[in-house]
């Protein structure tokens, strides 16, 4: 089971995956915002961490980027806390 979490942080606005992720993962920044910006919600500029734990699981493939966007929505405040 891999854990998605998200910190959000004022300063520099950067986005950046943690957790051993391969090339693909990496990509997930530009694959997100996009459609989180289409779909109505203001994504904040500011800095964005994205933990993929455990870290000693190598995360691969395309299927994180709705995880990710989901915690990023999440961290927003767009859905109730206990979920």
């Amino acid at each position: 089971m891999i854990e998605v979490e998200v910190d959000f942080s004022v300063g520099i606005s950067v986005f950046n995956i943690v957790g051993l992720s391969d090339g693909t993962i990496k990509e997930s920044p530009d694959q997100i915002l996009s459609p989180v910006n289409i779909s109505g919600y203001n994504f904040p500029v500011r800095g964005v961490v994205v933990n993929l734990a455990p870290v000693p699981l190598c995360k691969i493939g395309y299927g994180f980027d709705l995880l990710i966007a989901l915690a990023l929505l999440g961290e927003m405040g767009l859905f109730p806390q206990e979920n």
